[in-house]
């Protein structure tokens, strides 16, 4: 899922005010309406965007992704690695009150690890 950059720098008040998915997905919406910006994300109700605002219901992994392209201006952000981003997530969100947030994101990385499926056994006879 592409969307296109917000072209905001890194020092812009709206990066800076991001501490919370809800509030990324805020930022990243922009000037949009809630239904405009759910059109961007795929179709997704207007209904569910406000809930994602609030903190209803957390945002499923792609449009955690898509905020993310949004606010960083960048077209694919499959360049990071997940190490990259837990080290980058260890440093910028150091502090007893970053704890949730390191938190929430080690859940998220965690999913995002390959699993490993064993082999099926061999029927026998």
């Amino acid at each position: 899922m592409k969307l296109a950059p917000a072209h905001k720098s890194e020092s812009s008040p709206e990066l800076q005010a991001v501490h919370t998915v809800r509030g990324m997905v805020r930022a990243a919406r922009g000037s949009a309406t809630q239904k405009e910006f759910g059109v961007r994300l795929g179709g997704v109700d207007q209904a569910l965007v406000s809930r994602y605002e609030s903190g209803d219901v957390d945002p499923p992994a792609k449009v955690i992704e898509a905020c993310m392209q949004v606010l960083r201006g960048r077209d694919d952000m499959h360049e990071f690695s997940a190490k990259a981003i837990a080290q980058r997530i260890q440093t910028e969100l150091q502090g007893d009150e970053h704890s949730d947030l390191r938190r929430a994101f080690a859940y998220m990385l965690d999913g995002l690890k390959p699993r490993k499926i064993g082999r099926p056994a061999k029927p026998k006879g």
